[in-house]
């Protein structure tokens, strides 16, 4: 059961978990890393930091309509006055297993068209001993990313 809720709600912490959410930052020394790469780390360094409580470093991984998007899912919980506070009451609602699951999360494909990309919930891979209910609203919209100034940020929650 996902803790969230239902509709648009059940839908941006889905995408949020897609995103959102602790995937293996890819491995190796020197070089520089390729867009997969740094679109994977986007995605671990937000579910860290969703699973952590930590508002400012998520919302840091967002771009303006993504943070829109955000609020108005937290507004269905308790009404956020920031990006951060909307994390904060997010990573409230997660079980210890959620949090669990968050923190094991990889994304074994990511789909890439210039400066924008995609990564759909079959694409998230979670290891829990225990009952998260992450990733099973079926909810087929993909989260999506952009390039921004350089930066690899989540544009969609999906």
């Amino acid at each position: 059961m996902n803790p969230f809720g239902r509709g648009l709600l059940n839908r941006t912490v889905a995408g949020l978990l897609v995103a959102v959410a602790a995937v293996v930052v890819a491995a190796g020394c020197g070089g520089s890393k390729s867009d997969t790469d740094k679109i994977e780390s986007t995605v671990a360094d937000f579910f860290a930091a969703v699973a952590d409580g930590k508002g400012q470093p998520a919302c840091a991984l967002l771009t303006a309509s993504a943070i829109q998007e955000l609020n108005s899912a937290a507004f269905l919980l308790r009404p956020p006055a920031s990006c951060s506070e909307a994390i904060e009451t997010f990573n409230r609602q997660l079980s210890s297993d959620d949090k669990k699951a968050l923190e094991s999360a990889t994304v074994n494909r990511v789909t890439l068209t210039g400066d924008k990309a995609t990564v759909a919930d079959s694409d998230i891979a979670l290891e829990s001993g225990g009952e998260s209910g992450l990733f099973r609203n079926n909810d087929s919209r993909p989260v999506a990313l952009e390039k921004v100034n350089g930066d690899w940020k989540i544009s969609s929650l999906g």
